[in-house]
């Protein structure tokens, strides 16, 4: 009996494609979430150091002030710059709020990108099995067919010595 090709093969071949480039989508997804969390300490860092800036420079300019050494229109100027420090806080907050929303969306996606990879895997776990299962019929079908000729070649001896 000849050998004969598992007629699968070219399928097997594509499940194993498959799961590799969902394995290369699973990494590429936790890479990029990676990135956007630290991109949220970053955002993070400069909120909580514009924050303190701020308060530091007013703690300054109060102890400037009980000290009597500004007019009032100093003090209108500092009042101005407070606001503008307030309003980059507020636009640190908002892009910290967008790095929080990106990393969640980025979870979202790694999450769809594990669930991927657990179909793939599943898809070419069921090819690899019949595979298998192919093997083992073909080394029984062999067996049987060495079987039968070890019979026939003992019959033709037995025939020949006793016919």
């Amino acid at each position: 009996m000849a050998d004969e090709a598992y007629e699968l093969e070219a399928l097997l071949e594509l499940r194993e494609r498959a799961r590799d480039d969902a394995q290369d989508s699973l990494s590429a997804a936790v890479s990029e979430l990676s990135r956007r969390e630290r991109q949220v300490g970053v955002v993070r860092d400069e909120l909580r150091r514009a924050e303190a800036t701020r308060i530091d420079r007013c703690k300054e300019f109060d102890e400037d002030v009980a000290r009597g050494g500004f007019a009032v229109g100093q003090v209108a100027l500092f009042s101005g710059y407070v606001d503008r420090m307030r309003e980059e806080e507020r636009d640190l907050a908002e892009k910290l709020q967008a790095a929080r929303s990106a990393v969640a969306e980025q979870s979202s996606a790694v999450q769809s990108a594990k669930r991927h990879l657990g179909e793939a895997v599943k898809l070419l776990e069921a090819v690899v099995s019949h595979k298998r299962a192919w093997e083992e019929e073909q080394t029984r079908l062999k067996q049987r067919a060495q079987a039968v000729e070890m019979d026939e070649v003992a019959a033709r001896i037995w025939r020949k010595n006793n016919g």
